[in-house]
């Protein structure tokens, strides 16, 4: 980095000897740069100093002094973003004239990248400040006549390319972009001959802009120089808070977003979300069809069609672990008054929620329904939370259906992939309806009466009988 030999001052600031030594030292040194930068915690909502850095931030911090292109491939939460955001603010306090590139997933998140690197500028010493004015996605610092500095923050969704050169480039969250390969377009050359340009993001698979960098970075074959940081490159983290991380996600989840080595944050998650060996224990110790017992609490979820899908209802005895499915229905081409009847008989005979899909045909049946239903909106970020829902309970031996009885519902969830266009999946997004309820559902304990478990209720008049 060239450091100018004589520092810009706000208007009618004079130095002690002692803060003359402290801007130079911070002008020719980023980790001292650091001592002085403050950020709003985003997890705690705490105001903190950066420093000092985390093990992982050390590394990262001392590459990005050294080399001017650096991609930071990293687990969750290890302060990163805030660290590239301090370099950002290094750029424009002590670069005349620079301009700085800010690319992050949405307007929004631009506009937050923005602030995170106003917030650290304008909570600087006064002495050490300069004149700053601009927008929500614009920061303008003033260095003195004919020195402006600028930093332009850039969402993924922009379109066409960039006329500004950067001095320095900050992309932010790349793999999680919409459009990562446009973006790269765009960003790339604009960034100015002897500038520099960072990297900041999680993995996002094996076959993508991101993982085709990281391995040209490997590999000398870009100007990157790469910086792996695992799960644990942070105070806190240690066996004890992975195993009780790893109770709330999947194992493939664990693996992509706590990674321990950069295959793993490469790896992604995979096609089939219900492995083969996990959907084999599901049906070990799977009751199967059951009558209601009383004291028990159910949770039940219908994904809706009528003549192209199929109508499924899932009822999943949630009393106690491992949740059991104890009924189970079909249905093709049947008409939406015969569907609403169904769902209020098999409401009213479990005890417990009822979830209804309520997208398109679900909306009108849902209604006319004449009981109390959640409607479960399916867009593709709350049915990638649910299947992941489902499949976290499957993973946990949790989840239990019966392999003949459920033998539609088995199938789906086998042969069920996350790039789910064309595929027969009625049957996983009623059950994935049934998981994700499960989660935010209030689930009460069984009440044991003077024979130990409540006894078994045969009657199930009401229910017609489907063909499975």
């Amino acid at each position: 980095i060239m450091i100018p030999t004589t520092i810009a001052l706000a208007p009618k600031v004079k130095l002690t000897e002692a803060q003359q030594r402290i801007v130079m030292l911070c002008a020719m040194d980023f980790v001292a740069w650091c001592s002085l930068w403050t950020f709003v915690d985003r997890e705690t909502g705490v105001v903190n100093k950066l420093t000092p850095l985390w093990q992982g931030q050390r590394k990262l911090a001392a590459t990005m002094q050294r080399d001017p292109w650096v991609m930071g491939l990293k687990a969750r939460k290890l302060g990163f973003t805030e660290l590239a955001s301090a370099y950002d603010g290094w750029i424009l306090r002590f670069r005349p004239n620079s301009r700085v590139h800010l690319f992050s997933q949405g307007q929004d998140a631009a506009y937050g990248l923005a602030e995170r690197v106003r917030y650290g500028l304008v909570h600087l010493p006064e002495w050490m400040q300069l004149p700053e004015d601009g927008s929500k996605d614009k920061i303008v610092l003033h260095g003195g006549k004919d020195d402006t500095r600028v930093a332009q923050a850039y969402p993924s969704t922009l379109s066409g390319g960039i006329d500004q050169t950067a001095t320095h480039t900050h992309l932010d969250e790349l793999a999680k972009m919409i459009d990562p390969d446009a973006v790269w377009q765009a960003a790339e050359p604009s960034v100015a001959p002897g500038g520099s340009c960072h990297i900041i993001t999680v993995g996002r698979g094996p076959n993508n802009l991101t993982a085709r960098l990281w391995r040209g970075a490997l590999s000398k074959d870009n100007r990157f120089t790469p910086v792996f940081a695992p799960w644990d490159s942070r105070p806190g983290r240690d066996v004890g808070w992975h195993e009780s991380e790893s109770r709330h996600h999947t194992q493939e989840a664990m693996r992509h977003e706590y990674p321990a080595t950069w295959e793993d944050a490469l790896a992604g998650t995979a096609d089939y979300p219900f492995k083969e060996h996990y959907m084999d224990a599901c049906a070990v110790g799977a009751i199967g069809e059951t009558a209601v017992q009383p004291g028990h609490y159910y949770v039940k979820g219908w994904d809706i069609g009528l003549v192209r899908d199929a109508a499924v209802g899932v009822v999943a005895d949630v009393t106690l672990k491992p949740y059991q499915v104890i009924h189970y229905e079909r249905w093709r081409g049947m008409p939406a008054p015969y569907i609403q009847r169904q769902i209020e008989m098999v409401h009213s005979h479990y005890p417990g929620p009822t979830w209804v899909e309520k997208n398109g045909i679900g909306l009108a049946i849902i209604q006319n329904l004449t009981i109390p239903i959640e409607g479960f909106n399916t867009s593709q970020i709350s049915k990638q939370s649910a299947i992941s829902a489902l499949q976290i309970l499957v993973e946990q031996g949790n989840w239990k259906h019966h392999g003949v009885q459920h033998a539609q519902l088995d199938s789906e969830m086998r042969g069920y992939q996350w790039d789910d266009r064309d595929l027969t999946q009625d049957s996983v997004i009623a059950a994935a309806i049934v998981a994700s309820a499960i989660s935010e559902t209030d689930i009460p304990q069984l009440v044991p009466n003077a024979s130990g478990m409540s006894p078994l209720v045969e009657s199930r008049s009401g229910l017609a009988t489907p063909i499975w």
